[in-house]
């Protein structure tokens, strides 16, 4: 990389200033420091952007997002971004010390366009609220018709790096100059679920490598959320988990793998977004799904998938 900025660290934020700092902190601690941070900051978080301006010693600018959900915050600091990599990561979350020296070695490859990383997420629990890990999520691939699955060559813990194009936001790094070219407005709805996958498969489509390494790693510690966004297993979340699912492999998937998709997911469908299989499937398992607040809304979320790929072919 010849940029005289190589590494961009870029941190959606929202008032949660402890979390935040507690990031910076880390980031100034780094065995390779970061070249430009921007936090990525709502124009009426005032808190936020107080703090961040009282680290601009640590060459940290701020990203002003004038527009609602988890995409604009991107092309906000997309827009002010002089650096060769663009590495973004949640304001809650931790990288270990070796994170951005291990970015950089991989982007001295020209051939990799975007690399993905291990997440261990951890949340409050019981009455203390100490904090437990929960999960370890491990870039994985999507199938030939749309089914997310774990192509570890050996276990989680090797070295290699390996395809991948299923991703955690938290811990993820694109080649700037192609983010350029590969974001989609269309998935900024609910959470923007999957929409790392798009954008790594649209930059699959420039003809650059798409690559996971589980030693890459980031701690994500679960904090408050003061934005109004309902998550969890709910009508919304459902709807929109199915249309950007249903709109991303019918963009992306051959036609044979969208035929088999669209009976796949329309016809048995999963457990975050289910069809009439696991609907019926959930009264025996113990599980039930809800018709009003599960199966049709994700329904209604597939056929809208539908309809936005439709739209895509006309542009």
């Amino acid at each position: 990389m010849n940029n005289k900025k190589q590494i961009a660290v870029v941190i959606p934020t929202w008032r949660r200033i402890e979390q935040l700092t507690t990031l910076l902190d880390a980031l100034r601690e780094q065995m390779r420091p970061p070249d430009e941070v921007i936090v990525a900051c709502r124009w009426d978080d005032y808190d936020s952007i107080s703090t961040v301006k009282k680290w601009s010693h640590f060459l940290c600018k701020i990203a002003f997002v004038y527009d609602k959900g988890h995409i604009p915050p991107l092309l906000a600091a997309l827009k002010i971004c002089e650096s060769e990599v663009f590495c973004l990561i949640d304001d809650d979350a931790i990288p270990e010390r070796n994170w951005l020296k291990r970015l950089a070695q991989h982007f001295s490859d020209s051939t990799v366009g975007c690399i993905g990383g291990r997440i261990n997420m951890y949340e409050p629990v019981g009455i203390n609220g100490a904090m437990v890990k929960i999960e370890n999520f491990v870039p994985s691939q999507l199938s030939w018709y749309g089914r997310s699955y774990a192509n570890l060559p050996t276990n989680p813990d090797h070295s290699e790096l390996y395809d991948a194009d299923v991703f955690g936001g938290s811990n993820l790094a694109f080649r700037t100059r192609l983010l350029r070219y590969g974001i989609d407005i269309t998935l900024n709805r609910g959470t923007a679920a999957k929409y790392e996958s798009d954008i790594a498969l649209n930059i699959r489509k420039m003809g650059y490598r798409v690559l996971g390494d589980s030693k890459l790693v980031v701690d994500h510690y679960a904090g408050p959320r003061a934005i109004n966004i309902e998550r969890g297993w709910n009508a919304k979340q459902c709807y929109c988990y199915a249309h950007n699912l249903t709109y991303i492999c019918m963009k992306h998937l051959r036609w044979y793998g969208k035929v088999v998709f669209l009976f796949y997911f329309f016809i048995g469908g999963q457990w975050e977004s289910p069809a009439p299989v696991t609907f019926f499937l959930s009264f025996l398992g113990g599980h039930k799904i809800s018709f009003r607040e599960q199966l049709m809304p994700s329904i209604k979320g597939r056929l809208s998938g539908i309809k936005s790929y439709i739209l895509y072919l006309r542009k």
